[in-house]
């Protein structure tokens, strides 16, 4: 039988979670300048830019101030890309340890998902990185496919974690 998983504190969840919005507000913040008729998503139209043209044009289509704002994006995403899977991971586990008395399965997947949070944060970074090397050095057709891939599955695997996640927030137990 697997060992117990205890709980985590309800306050480190909140907190987490905290961090988590007061960074997406920042971030919301920093991609307005960033939208326009060639990035109408603004960062995340260059994370799924997917070639090396679209790319360039998503560039050519933000100034200088743009372009350094997208670089602050970035450096912030960073901090963001910890605590958003901190965030999911910590939810998830919150429901494994309230459902694997009486659901196993249920648990099994929503421990899954947690670690597939965590995995998202890691391909965040590296999606960061390809998206800096363009920032810095010009549209390049290998970092954007870098990103687009890194991006869609990060964007994939932390849809699938969030309701999990969320349903830790409802103060519930399985009761038998």
């Amino acid at each position: 039988m697997p060992t117990p998983v205890a709980e985590p504190r309800p306050r480190v969840l909140w907190a987490s979670l905290a961090v988590t919005i007061a960074l997406e507000v920042v971030l919301g913040r920093l991609n307005e300048p960033l939208r326009n008729s060639i990035a109408p998503l603004g960062m995340v139209s260059l994370e799924l830019a997917r070639t090396g043209g679209t790319s360039a044009a998503i560039l050519a289509s933000w100034n200088e101030v743009a372009q350094a704002t997208a670089r602050t994006s970035l450096l912030v995403d960073y901090l963001f890309l910890a605590a958003y899977p901190a965030s999911l991971w910590l939810g998830c586990r919150t429901v494994v340890a309230r459902v694997q008395a009486h659901w196993p399965r249920v648990a099994t997947v929503a421990a899954r998902l947690g670690w597939g949070a965590v995995a998202a944060g890691g391909l965040d970074a590296i999606e960061n990185g390809a998206l800096l090397v363009q920032l810095s050095g010009g549209a390049s057709a290998g970092a954007a496919g870098v990103a687009f891939w890194c991006a869609s599955v990060k964007f994939a695997l932390v849809v699938l974690a969030l309701p999990v996640a969320l349903t830790a927030l409802v103060p519930w137990r399985v009761r038998g």
